[in-house]
């Protein structure tokens, strides 16, 4: 019985629990036109999306193009700065009194690159390089 008031206890003070890593985000891109050259130039956006109170939202990324041949080889790597960053609006789709105590930014990042043609394409590609302190997976072994 003890361990039930305990836990109830615990449940109560808990309040919300916040991410302090990017909470993700995605890669669109929109074909401008061929240049004289033959290479193919693109705006390619990215929007990161992290909790206001973790990370910082990088001031450059690095973005890989990445061949689509079987090995997925790196063809160059394209330095993406920071256009601009805003509050996300929660309020659509989620409780006033869980909304009031989540704070997403989300970060845009903006380019035009170009590409040669490649009749298998390519793959574009953004990794964050760090994760939060905390242990969330475990090993096999249960480490």
């Amino acid at each position: 019985m003890k361990s039930f008031y305990l836990l109830s206890l615990l449940s109560i003070l808990s309040g919300y629990s916040f991410a302090t890593h990017l909470i993700g985000g995605e890669i669109t891109y929109e074909y401008i036109n061929t240049k004289t050259d033959g290479d193919e130039r693109y705006l390619v956006t990215v929007h990161l999306y992290a909790d206001c109170d973790g990370v910082s939202l990088a001031d450059e990324i690095a973005l890989g193009a990445y061949l689509n041949d079987s090995d997925k080889s790196l063809n160059h790597v394209i330095a993406m700065r920071l256009s601009y960053k805003s509050i996300v609006d929660l309020s659509c789709g989620i409780s006033e009194e869980i909304s009031r105590n989540i704070c997403v930014e989300q970060g845009v990042y903006q380019k035009i690159i170009s590409l040669s043609p490649y009749a298998k394409g390519y793959t574009l590609n953004y990794q964050s390089c760090c994760r939060n302190t905390s242990t969330n997976l475990a090993q096999a072994s249960g480490t």
